[in-house]
């Protein structure tokens, strides 16, 4: 059979978490089902970043559609009005919304599509006209969640900005509580995130939890790491919110008033480094801001401790797996370790909710370099055992394959 898959953005680098999580699960797939994909490229997520190689994946999917807006089209003030969000497009860019649902329906008709897996909770609007067929829809990070942690953090009484995340929850709480009921199956990456999606659309419906994975490196490789830096490091993208907030709270709140007199380096590495980090390094000689990297192994590979200090936010931090899979120690809060199901503090990792114990735990494992061996070993050890994209995407292969046994009804 063939199948549909619909995403936001095109596949481009496995550095990206979005294209991480559909190039492995796709994957998986392609083994034995036919893929089409359509790309629905939604604002700057449709950009492909120029300084990274882009991937194969002429052999995961059979064709690639692009889907676009050939003319660009003034929004419509009439998105103003939607209370869910699967309205902005239909009601804001209406031109943009039949051209894409156009482009779907085509797909389907030609390739005779019954199947169709969706790849992110914006996509919901332009998969409802289509769900009289099986749709899998992976929603990975609930909104709702990331919005009402970024509220409970950020809002502190009544302002414009604080309006303008309520009335987002609002829109977001109404379309994330119908996803069950819309589509056949609907997938989270965390727990955390599926209990979310289950609490709002009342108990009902199938939501399951998929995490990421993690490409494993060879044993020699961890043995090779060479902690001879007494320092830290932090990596991800740093134009995503919960990575910024995580960075200002760790600079701020942790690294200058327990840990700069000690002179502990800190090592930060990723795309979208805003001017005041960047100012940062340049005062700051213990602090180093790398950007973009390639080979982040390389980049990191002197630092025998990774910080994960996550405070808003919601799914799966892939750098934590990442961390374990080089037998790094990591110190994180509890809130950054929700997703890792089977890591236990004080075994795998270190927890810290205030930044006096942060601080702490880092010149802990800085100091015994044999309990930060013995905690990255642990820590390697558990994702090796469930982290591996092989385990995680034989979860994923068997709800697909319930798919297609559940019979074909119509979502109210």
């Amino acid at each position: 059979m063939t199948t549909l898959v619909i995403v936001n953005k095109p596949i481009t680098t496995l550095s990206d978490g979005h294209d991480l999580r559909v190039w492995h699960l796709c994957r998986a797939l392609a083994e034995f089902e036919t893929l089409i994909s359509v790309c629905v490229s939604l604002g700057e997520n449709g950009n492909a970043q120029a300084n990274e190689k882009s991937l194969r994946t002429d052999d995961i999917f059979l064709d690639e559609i692009i889907a676009t807006n050939r003319s660009p089209e003034l929004p419509s003030w009439r998105r103003h009005l939607r209370w869910s969000e699967v309205n902005l497009y239909r009601m804001g860019y209406p031109e943009f919304y039949r051209e894409i649902v156009s482009t779907i329906e085509k797909a389907c008709l030609q390739y005779s599509i019954q199947r169709l897996i969706v790849f992110g909770s914006h996509l919901a609007e332009f998969s409802l006209p289509f769900r009289e067929k099986k749709i899998l829809f992976d929603v990975c990070d609930s909104v709702v969640l990331t919005h009402e942690r970024a509220m409970r953090y950020h809002c502190k009484g009544w302002s414009a900005e604080n309006v303008r995340r309520w009335v987002a929850l609002q829109r977001w709480k109404q379309t994330e509580r119908q996803l069950p009921h819309w589509f056949s199956h609907v997938t989270t990456i965390s727990n955390a995130d599926s209990e979310a999606i289950i609490e709002l659309a009342g108990h009902r419906g199938k939501v399951s939890t998929v995490p990421n994975g993690v490409t494993l490196s060879a044993p020699a490789d961890t043995s090779c790491r060479r902690p001879a830096r007494r320092g830290v490091a932090f990596w991800g993208n740093l134009g995503f919110e919960p990575n910024r907030e995580a960075l200002r709270y760790f600079l701020n709140e942790v690294y200058f008033p327990y840990l700069r007199k000690f002179n502990i380096e800190c090592v930060i590495v990723g795309r979208g480094a805003e001017p005041w980090l960047a100012n940062l390094a340049k005062t700051d000689r213990n602090i180093h801001v790398e950007g973009f990297v390639q080979d982040l192994r390389s980049a990191i590979g002197e630092y025998p401790v990774m910080v994960n200090p996550m405070v808003i936010g919601s799914g799966m931090k892939n750098k934590v797996l990442e961390a374990f899979s080089m037998g790094m120690g990591v110190v994180s809060t509890s809130l950054g370790m929700e997703a890792i199901s089977g890591a236990m503090k004080d075994e795998h990792y270190l927890e810290a909710n205030t930044a006096e114990m942060f601080a702490l735990s880092i010149r802990q494992l800085l100091d015994n370099t044999e309990q930060c061996a013995k905690i990255g070993e642990r820590a390697r050890s558990l994702v090796s055992q469930r982290y591996s994209w092989s385990a995680v995407s034989s979860k994923w292969v068997m709800i697909f394959k319930e798919l297609g046994e559940d019979s074909c009804e119509n979502r109210i």
